[in-house]
């Protein structure tokens, strides 16, 4: 299975910057790569700050790019996005019972698992119980196949301190649920 997945598009409205780039013209140019060199993936996965200040013109634009696909793309929110901001921008991606942004993708691969993890006003993740316990059900009901996990931001270290201080606060909690589990192929 061959599947598209790209991260942190930190996308602005045009009139601004981003630390002196073009974030716009980076995706725009991703986008065009992508419609040109894969356009036979199954599908897509976004894992987050699709819009680095939340503005409404960065999920507009976003919204408009990714329609240019001829194949479903599944998205997630990061410690940039707004959740609200996202679901009036993207209403047909699910949101579980508790409100967040979790959800299961049936692929010719397996089940894509998306976690959302974004605490409102926190430049890090969490996975707090209602989380944790939600994920738990979804891996047990998919026990007899391939998983694919997807997070933002990243659920473990990667000694960098510029991003470290920004990942998961419950790194051993959510160890805890993925760890046994032999039947993950994609963290």
């Amino acid at each position: 299975m061959k599947f598209i997945h790209f991260t942190d598009t930190h996308l602005v409205d045009p009139a601004g910057g981003l630390h002196g780039m073009n974030p716009e013209a980076r995706f725009k140019s991703c986008i065009e790569s992508i419609e040109q060199s894969h356009s036979d993936a199954e599908c897509c996965v976004v894992t987050g700050d699709i819009a680095d200040r939340a503005e409404d013109r960065a999920y507009e634009l976003f919204a408009q790019q990714i329609r240019r696909f001829d194949f479903p793309c599944h998205l997630l929110i990061g410690n940039h996005d707004n959740r609200q901001a996202f679901t009036q921008y993207f209403p047909q991606v699910p949101v579980d019972r508790d409100g967040f942004i979790q959800y299961v993708v049936k692929t010719s691969a397996g089940v894509f698992v998306m976690l959302d993890t974004v605490v409102t006003g926190s430049s890090g993740g969490a996975y707090v119980e209602t989380r944790r316990a939600w994920l738990r059900g979804t891996l047990a009901a998919h026990a007899n196949g391939p998983v694919y996990l997807f997070i933002h931001p990243p659920p473990c270290d990667l000694f960098l301190p510029s991003i470290d201080p920004m990942g998961l606060a419950e790194k051993q909690a959510f160890a805890e649920i993925v760890s046994p589990e032999k039947n993950i192929r994609h963290l």
